[in-house]
C-alpha cells in the first residue's frame, strides 16, 4: 500500500513538473515569436537606410538589440538593411556606449542593458537634447563646451562623437559639433572608419 502511494505521489509530481516545462516553453515560443513580429514590423516600415543618417540607425540598432537580447553584425545588418561597414560601426558604437559587452571568440555579444534602463537613458536624452533646443548654446563657429571638450580629450588621448556624449552627458548633435570643432582646430585628426580620432595636440 506504501510503495503504491509513493508511486502514485511519484507519477503527480513528474506530471506536475511536465506541465509547468510546457508552460515555461510555451512561454519562451510566445515571446520568441512576438520579438520575431516586432522586428518584421520594423523592417517593413524602417526608410531606405540612405534615407537615415547614421545616429537614427544607431538609436534603432540600440532598441531592437536590447529587445531582442541578440547582436551582431549579420543582426545589424538585417534588420536595418544596410551593408556590412555600417552595421560593424554601430556595433562598435553599441560596445562604446556599453549596450553591449566586447567580442569574446564565437561567443554571443553579452547585452549589457536591460529595457527599463533603455527607457530611462532615452528619457534622459531626450531632456537634453531639449535643454540644447531652449538656449543659443551654438553659436557660429563656437561652442560654449568647446573648453570642456578639449580637455575631455587631452586627458583620454583619444575623441570621437560617442565618446564626448557620454563623458559629457550632452546630445548626439552637438557631441558631433564639437567633434568637427576639434578637428577644425588642428586638435585631432580626421574620422579613419571606427577608430577614434588621433589627438594631433599634447596637453
Amino acid at each position: 500500500m506504501s510503495d503504491s502511494h509513493e508511486t502514485h505521489e511519484l507519477i503527480k509530481e513528474i506530471s506536475a513538473n511536465q506541465q509547468s516545462l510546457h508552460d515555461d516553453m510555451s512561454a519562451l515560443v510566445d515571446r520568441m515569436a512576438s520579438l520575431e513580429q516586432t522586428i518584421l514590423d520594423h523592417v517593413k516600415t524602417t526608410p531606405e537606410p540612405t534615407e537615415i543618417d547614421e545616429h537614427q540607425l544607431y538609436l534603432t540598432a540600440r532598441a531592437l538589440v536590447v529587445e531582442s537580447e541578440r547582436c551582431s553584425t549579420s543582426f545589424v545588418q538585417r534588420i536595418l538593411r544596410i551593408g556590412y561597414s555600417r552595421a560593424a560601426r554601430i556595433i562598435d558604437t553599441l560596445e562604446e556606449n556599453r549596450i553591449i559587452g566586447p567580442q569574446d571568440g564565437s561567443r554571443p555579444r553579452k547585452i549589457l542593458m536591460t529595457p527599463d534602463r533603455l527607457t530611462e537613458l532615452e528619457e534622459e536624452e531626450y531632456e537634453v537634447e531639449q535643454m540644447e533646443a531652449d538656449g543659443p548654446l551654438i553659436t557660429g563657429d563656437d561652442d560654449d563646451l568647446y573648453d570642456d571638450a578639449l580637455k575631455v580629450t587631452l586627458e583620454a588621448g583619444k575623441c570621437s562623437t560617442p565618446y564626448l556624449q557620454r563623458k559629457m552627458r550632452i546630445g548626439y548633435s552637438r557631441a558631433a559639433f564639437l567633434t568637427e570643432l576639434l578637428e577644425r582646430r588642428g586638435v585631432i585628426g580626421p574620422a579613419d572608419g571606427t577608430k577614434p580620432r588621433d589627438v594631433l595636440i599634447e596637453q
